[in-house]
This record gives C-alpha cells, sequence and structure tokens, in this order.
C-alpha cells in the first residue's frame, strides 16, 4: 500500500533532522495536527528537504486513519 511505500523510502534516505511525535487518542481534541503543523512551519525549506518526522500513533484501532489523514495533510 501507499503508507508502507512511503514508509520504505524514508527509511533509506539520509537525513540531518529526524523528530519523534507521539501521539495518543483524545476524546475532545486531537493534538496531533497542530504539533505537525507547528513543527513544519518553523522549517525553512532546506530543512524541510532534510527532515523526517516519524509520529508513534500509540491506539491500534485508530492507527490507519490517523496514519492515512495525516499524511495527506503533510
Amino acid at each position: 500500500n501507499q503508507f508502507v511505500s512511503q514508509l520504505l523510502m524514508f527509511s533509506v534516505c539520509a537525513v540531518s533532522i529526524v523528530m519523534g511525535v507521539p501521539s495518543v487518542k483524545r476524546e475532545v481534541h486531537s493534538y496531533l495536527t497542530d504539533t505537525l503543523s507547528s513543527l513544519m512551519s518553523e522549517l525553512s525549506p532546506a530543512e524541510k528537504d532534510d527532515c523526517v518526522i516519524v509520529v508513534l500513533i500509540a491506539e491500534v484501532s485508530v492507527s490507519v486513519s490517523v496514519c492515512k489523514t495525516t499524511s495527506a495533510m503533510f
């Protein structure tokens, strides 16, 4: 599938910046997109080309849905 292909592509490229963002399901609001937007807005175009953001979603039941939605936004 496309998501796995993107993961494999990132796993073989060399970058200078790697950021990890853990996330869990919240009842009221998801902060994941806010956090990713904030991180991305502070990166220069060169830094965006030279970084990978790894998102850990700690909820198995929502992981696939959140991954597809989030990857489509960025």
